[in-house]
């Protein structure tokens, strides 16, 4: 219904509405019934739309508006509604044991009806004394839901149905319009369960089972109850395992069982729910638990300065399932409560021998541990089976710095010093101070030396920007951490610092020419003052190249920061401290006129990950995944007065052959195996990393794929001598490519 055009324009200008009242009849009538009201205002743009339900088919009807006491008439028409036309068929009536699904179709009905498709059911019988039962309603709108699902019906039983309109939810079944009716039977329960292993263990017990016949069945699950009967003592049903029908055998693992116990249990079929009492076509059956056998023997202790290597050996291992060998390490002289949990490795039902590593120790230091088996790979000391104890005392660390020596070149210096006797490759990091001679404050040079990968390397650094016609000492020391060493004293063992050393910048000898200008490598800098990237270049700091003009003018450069809270400035190395903006300048050393500004931006973010539990921050930016996987819940917190909040990002790869990102499901996926960076950048451009690091699934072992003969001739089988040799039979004249990758069953 819509006003006319000049109706609406009076309407507006008067600020004025009105209501209309509906007033219908069928043409045979002699009264009209009065309906609802209508309310047309400029809210609506004087228009509303009108529905008329519960009207007989084929019938004339007058349609008009008055209003509210029905005096005046502002519109009335005409209109005829359609024959009858609607109709149910039943497309298919398929029947199970305890459920039936019955398909229909329908015409006949307009884009908007309000008609509903019912179904009602009940048990046939001769008397028909059963009552019918609503099974379900759909409405005749729904085009992609046609079907009646019945259930909770009886095996091997007749049943009728009638399906039909009505014009609501509920309609009665006498009230259905073009109904259809049908019968079927339902039938018989021929499913059934055969176990046909069982493996017994110490602590579980693993059956594999067949199913027969469940195609009609509509059972969902197998389910597994066990419950003890030792001694005539009958313990209470306890569920142990629940596993889909989707395939037709599997296998039923019973885990968290008592060693040297009998066990009664029932395997049966159900659905979403059920209970030992419900199980349909169940087995039983009996088994008990082995005693515990194991034997853990420590075969020897090999100390190093800061780990230890522990031969074990596993026997009486056949009935033990999986278990952990798990164990604690503390300090001979310290309290019990010092106990560390440091290994956690997975075992099975296979004697065996092996080393474990200790890492984590102190030089010069005697330690006792604690080895024994455990259920969970968590297991508490005090939790451990067969514990056995091994003592020993670690070796005195041989890292050593020395022979500090300096080049210069111009106003800038190479410190470099002698880093040896790194036989475990531990964390070593060299760090670098000078100061002018006779003067009490070192200045620290930004750039730390890491040396952990390496047994012996000569550690060097460049100090740019220094004072000619002056004389400089420097000096070096070990520490085994990146950052926290802001002092040479700092460090006390004499080992880990070198002698003072010294060097000169001359005075210079020739004339100075003055650029005309300086030039910064970049204007703008973006930087991440978390910890977790100090120290790493494009993220904890980045180095500017200051060039000048003309190229025959002499170099030499002074650096400032606008506030050094925020970033601070060393021969051109700029270091985040703090989130904020600032500005660093450099300037000639030999015309203070001319210098470049360069803006930065620092932002504090942090890798974390998160799951149903909350989210963690990553410490550490580094994960390793396994070749082939797909790993969610990495994303990127600002941190701020101690707290962290979630903030968009985008993320690139630095190898998508390694490691790529799917942006749309927020996932890592690892394509191959190596090492690469995922490069995550917020919205104020300041960048941070997570390192990717994809290898093989463990316990391949040492793993060749193939080898190649070349072409025209047969390639033989290749036979494993160690780890990592092998041997190929062959005949005069082969050649042969290897396929695959040769990956460390335990790449610690």
């Amino acid at each position: 219904v819509t006003l006319d055009a000049a109706d609406v324009v009076n309407m507006k200008a008067n600020s004025r509405s009105i209501s209309l009242y509906r007033y219908l009849k069928a043409e045979n009538d002699t009264k009209y019934t009065e309906g609802n009201s209508y309310y047309l205002s400029s809210y609506n743009n004087y228009s509303a739309a009108i529905t008329l339900d519960n009207l007989t088919a084929d019938t004339r009807y007058e349609l008009a508006l008055r209003d509210y006491n029905g005096e005046i008439e502002y519109a009335k028409t005409t209109f005829t509604t359609p024959a009858d036309q609607r109709a149910v068929k039943v497309a298919s009536v398929n029947p199970f044991i305890v459920y039936a699904s019955i398909e229909y179709a329908i015409s006949g009905f307009g884009e908007q009806t309000k008609d509903h498709i019912l179904c009602y059911y009940r048990e046939l019988k001769a008397d028909n004394s059963d009552a019918w039962i609503l099974g379900g309603y759909r409405s005749a709108a729904d085009v992609n839901y046609r079907k009646f699902e019945l259930n909770n019906l009886k095996e091997n039983t007749d049943y009728e149905y009638t399906i039909g309109i009505g014009n609501s939810y509920n309609t009665a079944l006498s009230k259905l319009k073009h109904s259809v009716t049908g019968s079927f039977k339902t039938r018989s329960d021929e499913s059934e369960i055969k176990i046909t292993s069982e493996r017994v263990m110490m602590t579980s017990a693993r059956m594999d089972y067949i199913l027969y016949n469940t195609e009609y069945a509509g059972y969902d699950y197998v389910y597994a109850y066990v419950r003890t009967n030792q001694n005539g003592e009958v313990g209470k049903w306890e569920l142990k395992s629940k596993k889909q029908t989707y395939n037709t055998s599997g296998t039923i693992e019973l885990n968290g069982l008592q060693e040297k116990t009998s066990y009664e249990y029932k395997i049966g079929l159900g659905k979403s729910s059920v209970t030992v009492g419900t199980l349909k076509r169940t087995v039983e059956g009996t088994f008990t638990t082995y005693a515990d056998t194991r034997k853990l023997e420590i075969t020897g202790s090999t100390p190093k300065v800061l780990s230890a290597n522990i031969a074990y050996t596993l026997s009486g291992m056949e009935y033990a399932g999986e278990g952990y060998l798990i164990g604690y390490v503390k300090k001979k002289a310290d309290a019990e409560t010092a106990w560390s949990r440091k290994l956690s490795k997975a075992i099975d039902n296979q004697d065996t021998s092996g080393t474990v590593s200790v890492t984590g120790l102190e030089e010069k230091t005697e330690y006792e541990v604690i080895m024994g088996f455990g259920d969970t790979s968590s297991a508490g000391k005090d939790e451990l089976k067969h514990p056995q104890t091994v003592t020993f005392t670690t070796l005195e660390d041989q890292r050593k710095v020395s022979n500090p020596k300096a080049s210069v070149k111009g106003t800038n210096a190479t410190l470099s010093v002698q880093f040896e006797g790194n036989i475990e490759r531990s964390p070593s990091y060299v760090h670098f101070y000078y100061r002018k001679k006779g003067t009490t404050e070192y200045e620290k040079v930004e750039r730390v030396v890491n040396a952990t990968n390496v047994q012996a390397k000569e550690c060097s650094v460049t100090v740019s920007g220094l004072t000619k016609g002056t004389t400089y000492e420097f000096a070096a020391v070990l520490s085994e951490n990146q950052s926290i060493c802001d002092k040479p004293d700092e460090v006390t063992k004499p080992e880990y610092k070198t002698e003072i050393g010294e060097f000169e910048i001359e005075a210079s000898s020739t004339a100075v020419v003055k650029p005309t200008s300086v030039t910064l490598s970049q204007t703008k800098l973006f930087l991440n003052a978390n910890v977790a990237y100090s120290g790493i270049r494009g993220y904890g700091y980045e180095t500017l190249k200051a060039t000048v003009s003309p190229a025959k003018a002499s170099a030499g450069f002074k650096w400032v920061s606008s506030d050094e809270n925020i970033v601070t400035v060393s021969g051109g190395r700029v270091t985040a401290v703090s989130p904020g903006t600032a500005t660093v300048t450099v300037t000639s050393s030999y015309n203070e006129a001319v210098s470049a500004v360069c803006d930065v931006v620092v932002g504090n973010y942090q890798i974390a990950k998160k799951d149903k539990t909350g989210m963690e921050l990553l410490d550490d930016p580094t994960i390793h995944v396994v070749k082939g996987g797909e790993y969610s819940g990495y994303t990127v917190c600002k941190i701020e007065n101690g707290n962290s909040t979630e903030v968009s990002f985008k993320v690139s790869s630095d190898n998508e052959v390694i490691a790529s990102w799917n942006e749309g499901e927020g996932k890592i996926k690892a394509n191959s195996t190596g090492s690469t960076k995922l490069v995550f950048e917020t919205e104020d451009q300041v960048r941070l990393y997570l390192q990717v690091t994809a290898e093989s699934a463990p316990g391949k072992g040492f793993a060749v794929t193939g080898f190649t003969a070349a072409s025209g001739y047969e390639a033989y089988a290749a036979v494993q001598n160690g780890e990592k040799e092998y041997t190929l039979a062959y005949t005069d004249g082969i050649s042969y490519s290897t396929e695959g990758e040769i990956v460390p069953e335990n790449p610690s």
